[in-house]
């Protein structure tokens, strides 16, 4: 609920994984949202261009079954990605195929935790993103201060309508 109003209804997975708007997004859980813009849309596939500096243009693209049904070109929406489903790949270097990738940004802080280690980095144009990078001992291992691109599976973005992320109230309600 937000505000005394239901913003969406459903499995607790659904929900995580299929918000229906921002706020659901945020409350439940993390969420990277990344203000974008429509550029087409497709039977099965939405390219969206991220409104964030330092992006070199490339497109990015979203599954259309996680996109609001009545997009059209030029639709501000907010791209969405958990952060547990991004990863790093190294300035200068490639993605896998079938993946966005969207940087370069910057390593603010890195916080081992055991089980994972969560960075924050710092996105020109989109503000502060997370990554949660499981404790493997494989893939990069960026550090504070280094220049690294993020990257997902197309099939983990999704499409929010708007184009403004949400603050949500802290625990006093403010």
């Amino acid at each position: 609920m937000n505000a005394g109003r239901i913003e969406q209804l459903g499995r607790p997975e659904d929900l995580y994984d299929q918000p229906a708007t921002a706020f659901t997004a945020s409350f439940l859980g993390q969420c990277n949202l990344v203000p974008a813009t429509v550029t087409s849309v497709g039977a099965d596939r939405v390219q969206v261009r991220a409104d964030a500096g330092g992006h070199d243009g490339t497109p990015l693209v979203v599954a259309r079954h996680r996109s609001p049904a009545d997009l059209a070109p030029g639709a501000e929406v907010l791209l969405g990605v958990r952060p547990e489903k991004v990863s790093f790949v190294p300035a200068g270097g490639a993605s896998t195929t079938g993946a966005d990738v969207l940087g370069p940004a910057r390593v603010v802080d890195r916080s081992y935790t055991g089980v994972s280690t969560q960075y924050l980095v710092d996105l020109p144009g989109a503000g502060r993103l997370s990554v949660f990078a499981q404790n493997l001992g494989t893939g990069p291992d960026p550090a504070v201060g280094d220049d690294v691109h993020l990257c997902w599976a197309v099939e983990h973005g999704f499409l929010l309508p708007g184009h403004v992320v949400p603050v949500l109230p802290d625990e006093d309600g403010a």
